[in-house]
């Protein structure tokens, strides 16, 4: 979290300012444990939970991947190969899993 005290103090804010917005954005990731810890009890809320958490992953990965393959203004074609191959590769992996997950669920409790 010194990385986001750094970049508040960069925009302008005063040190006492930073500390307090630094710690109320700290303070969510607390509160997102507890609804997630009390929620995961419930198996169809486990699955919301799920989907909304590979959803922020999926965000994050291609909000860093997208900005390096045009980092130097045009595409070149062996990053755009690598970058989308293994971004394919892990929704096949995902996509295998979600179909193969009864089965292994099965097989991991005989």
């Amino acid at each position: 979290y010194a990385g986001d005290y750094a970049v508040l103090l960069q925009s302008g804010f005063s040190h006492s300012r930073a500390l307090l917005w630094n710690l109320l954005s700290a303070t969510t990731a607390i509160i997102g444990f507890l609804i997630g810890s009390i929620m995961s009890d419930n198996e169809n809320a486990r699955q919301w939970i799920f989907a909304a958490t590979i959803g922020m992953f999926l965000y994050i990965a291609l909000a860093d991947l997208l900005p390096t393959l045009l980092a130097d203004g045009e595409v070149k074609l062996k990053r755009f190969l690598v970058v989308n191959i293994g971004f394919l590769f892990g929704i096949t992996i995902m996509f295998l899993l979600a179909i193969f997950e009864d089965k292994m669920i099965r097989a991991s409790t005989q």
